[in-house]
This record gives structure tokens, C-alpha cells and sequence, in this order.
């Protein structure tokens, strides 16, 4: 987050051309002296000195306010040093200059870089007004483009706006933004099915998926290739959505693509969860059907497939229980779709209507209603423990045993500690980086951990930051209340510990051995600390011995 913010405002505050509102009026002394400053300060950055190149533009900010390569500079070191408040007020200083610039004098590198202030100060209607300004004047830019295909899906006017979109289409042949606009001319053509018809319809679903499908180029694998993934999985999850309403048929069609999409490539880790989002989209289109036995089949393998992971984010697994009660209750098994309306009601009490009127329809026989809650809400607890049981075995598999390297960590208060140190302690050491999104999460449930363990003489916290720049460090780690102990990255540790992404777990035992190493765990904040929970315990429960360690 805080790489976002110094890469959003650096760009805005360096940018020359229509943010420099006034030259500088200076004797010539003044001038030759500035520029040696200047060098002097850049040489600084050059040597990653931060704090004395601050200093310097620090003065001649002073000296010369609307000069905006000292400014540029000068804010540069400041997103280096500072934390993200910071950041956002330079954000905000300059939006302030961005309505004294005349609109004729405004060019695209201008509003590029002004829309990334807006960004940066979580301005976002600034940031939408900006970007619709960049559109108007720009029509044949990107972002033109995307501002004419938004303002013809939002007029609906059907037959004119077609054209509207064949023509963009055209224009933006081998351009990025041409994705937008195929999805765009799809939402029109399904929201005037009247105009259009059902085939136009469906044919432009069709070729809005092969775009994104031939969007994912030859090497479809691969971390690298993320954003493209994502983009076809949402595209795909969105036109079965889109067309269950009135296409079940279809919706279901698009659906079985998405879970062949999975089943044929090696998807990123990070949108696993979307292969069980399909399932349910395949289990809801049969329900759209009222194809009764295929949503009951599909209905009863989502829940068994989720009985072996941790609860899926994206699943609601409330409703997904109320809606395979509704199909068991249309093939007339009342008594396991009572079951699963009161569970989606136990889980959720959104659902207490939904439960209430199937006991209408279908009444409980006297004195039955409490024995069928009880038998019940023991029988979910089973379900429960046997998917926590088969989540630890999972984790528990993961056990290797390998010598650890050897480390020298420097800790931000200038302890130095080494593996020795920790002789006799199961240590949980974790490799991080600043600009890391999911280390923000990992740490995030490693600081609640760590307040569990905190007084445990038997469990120590290594938490190792990987950042080049380790100005940065302490801020971050103040910022976010982090409690743990953090170290800087000895010379050679990514090198042994062979980190070459992060973030990255080990769990070392006692005798300094490697028992567990995971590149990432589940994302879901509650298992993430069982997980740590059963690792620990494991390492303690089988090295009793080692608490006679000298």
C-alpha cells in the first residue's frame, strides 16, 4: 500500500508541464548555487543517503517553493521517510493546484498524473471526474474510449449505441481497453433483449469470452500471468450470472466452462476459491431449471467439497444450504431439507424466514421441534470438528525435517541475534516485505499470535523484513501496531532460506531444524492461526526432549 501511494505521488509531484504554474525568479549566484545543491542532493539519492538529500531540498525548497524538480524531489524522500498519512496529504496538496491550470493547457500526461493523486489521496469522485474530463477532451485515447463505451451503455439508446460499440470495437483492435467495450456492447444487447433477441445475446457473451480467453495469450500458467486469469474468471463468473435470470440453459453452459477452465490450467493459488464459486454457479443454474436431481447432485458435492477446507470467503454457505433444502424439498425428502433449512438458519439468521416457512408448510409433530434442533445442531458440530480434523491432518502432512541455516538478524532496536539464540524454542520465522499486500495479511494474524505466545518461553517470533529500503521498516511497523520482534534481512539469509517470493513461513524446532515451510496459508484469519496453533503444538507435542537442552 505505502509502494502505491509513494509511486502515485511521485509521479504527480515530478510531472513539469502544466503543475509548473510560475517560474522561479532568481540573480544568477542564486541559480548557479541551487543547481550545485541540487546535484549535491541527487548525488545523495544516488548513494541511497535519504536523510541528507532531504535536507538539502529542504533548503532550497525554501528558497525556490514552485520549482518543481526540487519539489518532486524533496517529496520523493518524503514518501521514503514518512508513512502513508503523509502521503496522502501531498496527494491532497496537489489536487489543490490541479483547478488553477487553465483546461486548455491540460494534456494527457497531466490528467494521467493527476488521476493518480486523486488515487492517492482517496479522493474518488476527483478521480472519476478527472478521468471523465481526460475522456471528453481525449476522445480517441484509452481512456476516451472508455468514456464513450460508459456513455453509451448509460444513454440505452439500443440501435444507435450498438453502433457506437462496433465502432469502438474497432478502434481498440489490440488495445487493452477493447475488453471493456465487448463487455459493454454484452450488457446493452441483455438489457434490450427486445430489440436485439436471444441470439445477438448470446452471441455476444460468446465473443466477449473468447476475447478474455484469447486475452490470455500462449503462456495461460503461471504467477505472471495473474491479472489476465482473474480477468477471464470474473468475466466468465459474470456472464453466467448475468444470463441465469432469463438463460439458465446458457448460464449453466458458461458455468461448466469455468470449472473446465480450472481443471485444464494451472490457475494461480490466489483464485482457487473461483473453481467452488463455478460449482455453485453450475448448482444455481440447475436450480434456475428446476432440474431438481442435477442441482441436488451438484448441491450435496459443493457441501462435501467444502467439508474439506476452510470456509470459503466467497461462498455463502448460509444460502448455499438453504437452496439445496429448497431442491430436497422438491424431490420430497422433507426431513434432509429441514435439516439444512434450519442449519442455513443456525449459520445465518438472515435465513429465520426462510426457515420459519418451510415449518409451515411442512409442521413438526408435537414435542418433535426441540429434539430435531438439538439432534441437529450436535450433528452440524460433528460436521465441524470432522472438517477441522481433516484441515489439521492436511496441515500436519506438510511436516519435513531439515537443518536451518544459520542467520545474523539485525532487530530495529540494533539487537543482533543468530539461530543459536534460539536454541530450545520453537520459532515461527517469517519473511516479509513492506509493499507486500498479502505479508500485510499474514502479519496482520502473526501480531494476534504473537499475543498468545508473547509470555510462552517455549515459542519465539522472527519477523524478517526483506525490504531494500529499511528506512521504511520501522515506520510500517509503527504504523500498523505490529508487537512482534522485527529484524533486518541478514546479507545472506534470502539466499539460504532460498526466499524468493514473499511472504514465506518456517516453523523451526528446537534443535534448529525446519519442520514446516509454507509459502502461504489459507486466507481466512481464524484458520490461519489454528494452523500456526497445530504446527506449534505438533513440534512441541513430539520434542519434549528438548527441554533438556543445555
Amino acid at each position: 500500500m505505502i509502494k502505491t501511494y509513494l509511486i502515485v505521488v511521485l509521479f504527480i509531484l515530478i510531472c513539469g508541464g502544466g503543475a509548473r504554474l510560475s517560474a522561479q525568479t532568481a540573480s544568477p549566484e542564486s541559480g548557479q548555487n541551487s543547481n550545485v545543491s541540487l546535484e549535491r542532493a541527487k548525488t545523495f539519492i544516488a548513494e541511497g543517503k535519504h536523510e541528507e538529500a532531504r535536507s538539502v531540498l529542504k533548503t532550497l525548497i525554501k528558497r525556490f517553493p514552485n520549482d518543481y524538480e526540487i519539489r518532486g524531489l524533496y517529496f520523493e524522500m518524503i514518501l521514503k521517510l514518512e508513512n502513508h498519512k503523509v502521503i496522502i496529504a501531498e496527494g491532497e496538496r496537489a489536487l489543490a493546484v490541479y483547478n488553477l491550470v487553465p483546461v486548455e493547457k491540460r494534456t494527457e500526461s497531466f490528467y494521467k498524473n493527476f488521476k493518480k493523486a486523486a488515487f492517492g489521496a482517496r479522493q474518488f469522485k476527483q478521480y472519476w471526474r478527472i478521468s471523465d474530463e481526460w475522456g471528453r477532451k481525449f476522445p480517441k485515447s484509452s481512456v476516451g474510449r472508455r468514456y464513450r463505451s460508459k456513455k453509451a451503455l448509460e444513454e440505452n439508446v439500443p440501435k444507435k449505441d450498438a453502433k457506437i460499440f462496433e465502432a469502438l470495437m474497432e478502434e481498440a483492435k489490440g488495445k487493452p481497453d477493447i475488453i471493456v467495450h465487448y463487455r459493454n456492447y454484452f450488457l446493452l444487447v441483455l438489457n434490450n433483449l427486445a430489440t436485439f433477441g436471444k441470439q445477438k445475446v448470446i452471441h455476444r457473451a460468446n465473443e466477449w469470452e473468447r476475447l478474455i480467453f484469447e486475452n490470455l495469450g500462449e503462456n495461460i500458467v503461471g504467477r505472471s500471468n495473474y491479472g489476465k486469469q482473474s480477468m477471464y474468471i470474473n468475466g466468465v463468473l459474470e456472464i453466467a450470472n448475468r444470463l441465469r435470470p432469463k438463460f439458465p440453459k446458457e448460464s449453466l453452459r458458461f458455468s461448466k466452462k469455468g470449472v473446465m477452465f480450472f481443471e485444464a490450467f494451472n490457475v494461480v493459488n490466489d483464485l482457487l476459491d473461483y473453481k467452488a464459486i463455478f460449482k455453485e454457479a453450475v448448482f444455481q443454474s440447475y436450480i434456475s431449471l428446476s432440474d431438481w436431481r442435477n442441482a441436488l447432485k451438484k448441491g450435496r458435492a459443493l457441501i462435501k467439497q467444502l467439508s474439506n477446507v476452510p470456509p470459503n470467503q466467497r461462498i455463502n454457505e448460509a444460502k448455499l444450504r438453504r437452496d439445496l433444502g429448497v431442491s430436497l424439498e422438491k424431490v420430497k425428502q422433507i426431513s434432509r431439507a429441514r435439516e439444512q433449512f434450519y442449519i442455513a438458519f443456525f449459520l445465518d439468521r438472515s435465513f429465520q424466514n426462510d426457515w420459519r416457512e418451510f415449518n409451515l408448510r411442512h409442521p413438526f409433530k408435537d414435542g418433535a421441534k426441540a429434539v430435531f434442533e438439538k439432534s441437529t445442531r450436535l450433528k452440524f458440530k460433528r460436521f465441524l470438528d470432522s472438517r477441522e480434523a481433516t484441515l489439521k491432518a492436511n496441515v500436519l502432512k506438510l511436516e519435513r525435517k531439515g537443518k536451518a541455516a544459520d542467520f545474523s538478524l539485525t532487530g530495529l532496536n540494533g539487537t543482533i541475534v543468530s539461530l543459536k539464540d534460539y536454541k530450545g524454542k520453537v520459532v515461527v520465522l517469517n519473511f516479509w516485505a513492506t509493499w507486500c499486500l498479502p505479508c500485510e495479511f499474514e502479519l496482520r494474524e502473526l501480531n494476534i499470535a504473537y499475543k498468545k505466545y508473547a509470555n510462552d518461553p517455549r515459542v519465539a517470533f522472527v519477523i524478517v523484513s526483506t525490504d531494500g529500503q529499511r528506512e521504511k521498516v520501522p515506520i510500517v511497523v509503527n504504523e500498523r501496531n505490529y508487537n512482534f520482534p522485527v529484524f533486518y534481512v541478514g546479507k545472506n539469509t534470502e539466499k539460504d532460506f532460498k526466499i524468493n517470493s514473499v511472504p514465506r513461513l518456517f516453523i523451526l524446532d528446537q534443535r534448529g531444524n525446519i519442520r514446516f515451510q509454507i509459502n502461504t496459508l489459507e486466507e481466512n484469519g481464524e484458520y490461519y492461526r489454528k494452523n500456526l496453533d497445530w504446527m506449534i503444538e505438533a513440534i512441541l507435542k513430539t520434542n519434549k526432549e528438548a527441554a533438556n537442552i543445555k
